[in-house]
């Protein structure tokens, strides 16, 4: 029997749109019931993730920008550049356009140097932004939104966000909140999920050089904040108090602290339903479909594993038909 790829299509589609909305709910946004609470949120990811998935939800786009007009301050947009590059992120006019909007909003030059980084030209076509939704013919159009070759209706802030809850999907900003928007953070997340660590692991996961991650655990190494072993050679860092951090933050000394690679998981999803999503697909066999799938996950290498998001760890070639399935038992926690 032919497997329904239009279906299959719908229903990973769905999913990936529940992932996105359950993390921004956890981060204050309203509009989804479930608790999000497995997992640490990765606010830059997962605005790059939305960026993309979000084109096919235009509530959930703009409940990203509204989150952002309230929480932008939270966002570190250098990392956020960052994971881009070095995932490949291929959206780059959508992330234009969300950084302008922003800028226009909080008038800072981290978003300015985002918005400034794509130019459009006047033989660039114009695009819809959001799939499924045709261009608008005479109907008022987003300005903005033109400017970097996009069409959709003009964007207006709703202002409905809440504050982000206390609980472990909310971390990474409530210590932002704490030492400010900077590798420290990212570098505290690790030593809070890990009982020690390495400088290139440290480097590796955050998305920081190397040198910076050094330069900061000296900094906090001094402060007694951390502490590492007195050999220079395959040194490791840990923290000396991981307890008591755990209690600041409302947290057992026996609750983990999940913070996995987000972005090696939801950038691999996203080229899966990309690969998917070419309708020539749809007139070939099971096996040409399988083919396609496999090309992928030559390019997707080891990325679920080293996610270490375990509901996704074991996401392959043979298993991808499950993988809705698999994203339902995170919302399940």
């Amino acid at each position: 029997m032919k497997m329904s790829l239009k279906n299959y299509r719908k229903e990973l589609r769905d999913s990936l749109l529940d992932l996105a909305w359950v993390q921004w709910s956890a981060l204050g946004v309203a509009g989804h019931v479930t608790r999000f609470s497995s997992y640490v949120v990765d606010v830059e990811a997962l605005v790059l993730f939305t960026i993309f998935i979000g084109r096919y939800d235009e509530r959930l786009f703009d409940s990203m920008q509204d989150w952002l007009q309230t929480n932008g301050r939270f966002v570190n947009t250098q990392r956020l550049k960052v994971l881009a590059k070095k995932n490949g992120f291929r959206y780059q006019r959508e992330l234009a356009y969300v950084a302008a909007n922003q800028n226009a909003f909080e008038n800072k030059s981290k978003w300015k140097n985002i918005a400034d980084s794509v130019k459009i030209t006047s033989g660039d076509s114009v695009e819809p932004l959001f799939k499924d939704i045709p261009l608008l013919g005479k109907q008022l159009k987003d300005p903005l939104a033109l400017k970097f070759g996009l069409e959709r209706n003009i964007y207006k802030y709703a202002g409905k966000n809440a504050k982000f809850d206390d609980g472990l999907a909310s971390l990474m900003l409530r210590l932002r909140g704490l030492f400010g928007v900077n590798s420290r953070v990212e570098i505290m997340l690790l030593l809070l999920s890990n009982d020690f660590c390495k400088i290139q692991d440290l480097a590796k996961r955050s998305g920081y050089s190397w040198r910076s991650v050094q330069d900061i655990l000296f900094e906090m190494t001094f402060g007694d904040i951390v502490q590492a072993t007195a050999s220079k050679k395959n040194r490791v860092y840990s923290l000396p108090n991981k307890s008591d951090w755990l209690k600041t933050f409302g947290f057992q000394d026996d609750e983990p602290i999940r913070f996995p690679q987000w972005d090696k998981a939801l950038f691999s999803l996203e080229l899966i339903y990309e690969t998917l999503e070419n309708p020539l697909l749809d007139k070939l066999s099971n096996l040409s479909v399988q083919g396609a799938v496999n090309e992928c996950f030559k390019k997707i290498g080891t990325s679920f594993l080293e996610s270490s998001i375990r509901e996704l760890q074991t996401v392959s070639s043979n298993s991808w038909l499950e993988i809705p399935e698999m994203m339902s038992r995170i919302f399940k926690k």
